[in-house]
């Protein structure tokens, strides 16, 4: 057993695995002013699986990872422009995406919208 407190979500949630230390927030790609961005966290170091006899024994990466898009500012930012913005707003991003992990509810049973009565707010 690890010295980290257990997860929120118990085992649900699983780890990311990398033979290379990951970068905190990487900017997968960038369409109309909206980026894919996948962020990263309790990046650590821990044993490889040893796959066979042969092989020598290793450590990788492992951590929790979550992706999310996120809308720049303006959809004509350069690439310095746009390094500058995530750094300013690392630690916005970085609370959304350990949000959106944690808040995340799946179901297989379907959601009746008809059945909820109509809200109106003034």
């Amino acid at each position: 057993m690890s010295g980290r407190a257990p997860s929120l979500l118990g085992d649900i949630m699983t780890k990311s695995h990398s033979d290379n230390k990951p970068d905190v927030i990487e900017i997968d790609k960038i369409v109309n002013g909206v980026a894919r961005v996948l962020i990263r966290w309790n990046i650590h170091e821990v044993p490889a699986p040893v796959m066979d006899d042969d092989e020598k024994s290793r450590t990788q990466w492992e951590y929790d990872q979550e992706v999310i898009m996120w809308t720049l500012p303006t959809p004509d930012l350069t690439p310095d422009q746009i390094a500058a913005y995530f750094k300013e707003t690392q630690t916005e991003i970085e609370g959304f995406a350990k949000a959106k992990r944690i808040n995340w509810k799946r179901t297989d049973k379907k959601i009746d919208i008809t059945a909820v009565k109509e809200t109106y707010f003034l």
